[in-house]
């Protein structure tokens, strides 16, 4: 059983440090790049520009939040099969294990809670594809409760069929996940059609915002019952020209 959290204090400060925008290099290009690599195993690039885009998009965060939300939120209990001695022993286990154990977010210790957030985090793999959280376990002297450690998408690969945890954060190769120290959740992974949806709107805003920039201001119409070429007609055109309404010399 691992005791200790999968991130040390280092770990967070260098992943704080490598954080990136990818939105700032986001084109129709890079965008099938990325999830092209995410389909042959190479999480990496497009699970950091899916956290972005689920952040930042105007509409994608609200929908997120409350379908991840809606089930956390849900009342849970211990079930059993039947009505044995061994059976309700089993459940009072289960309900105490439950009720004590937490869910941390590996990176960002601010983010921790109960089963509720537990839930909540692995649902993020009906966006994502997967949810992947690595189990510090707590043994006591008459019972036992872990913490659930989420950890980002982007530190794993899954090259070989079977998501693998990479360290640094960095390499082309993870490493094997024993069972029994890691829970892998899977999900539909909207956000592979969500992000192409998010590109090309985003594209749109762009050209609009390029053409507001430009044309947005109305121009200015001058009228005079000057003839044209006279000299008050003349000095009407120097007034409201582009160059006098906008104070330039």
């Amino acid at each position: 059983m691992k005791t200790k959290p999968i991130s040390t204090p280092d770990m967070i400060q260098r992943e704080k440090r490598m954080r990136f925008n990818p939105l700032r290099m986001l084109t129709p290009e890079t965008l099938a790049q990325a999830l092209d690599s995410f389909i042959y195993g190479d999480l990496r690039q497009a699970a950091q520009l899916w956290e972005f885009i689920a952040e930042r998009d105007d509409t994608i965060p609200g929908v997120k939040f409350k379908r991840e939300a809606d089930t956390a939120h849900r009342d849970w209990q211990v079930l059993t099969k039947d009505d044995s001695r061994e059976a309700k022993r089993h459940k009072e286990v289960l309900d105490g294990f439950w009720a004590q154990a937490t869910a941390t977010n590996a990176f960002d210790r601010n983010e921790t809670g109960g089963i509720s957030r537990l839930i909540k985090q692995m649902m993020s793999a009906v966006s994502y594809k997967y949810a992947a959280h690595h189990l510090v376990w707590s043994p006591r002297a008459n019972d036992l409760t872990a913490e659930f450690e989420f950890v980002p998408l982007h530190f794993f690969e899954n090259r070989t069929g079977k998501l693998r945890f990479i360290p640094d954060g960095v390499s082309m190769e993870g490493v094997e996940m024993p069972r029994g120290e890691w829970m892998v959740h899977t999900g539909q992974g909207l956000m592979m059609a969500c992000s192409i949806a998010y590109t090309f709107k985003r594209l749109s805003y762009h050209d609009w915002l390029a053409f507001s920039d430009k044309f947005a201001m109305p121009g200015t119409l001058g009228r005079t019952a000057a003839a044209q070429g006279s000299e008050a007609g003349n000095a009407s055109r120097r007034r409201w020209s582009p160059s006098a309404m906008t104070g330039a010399r």
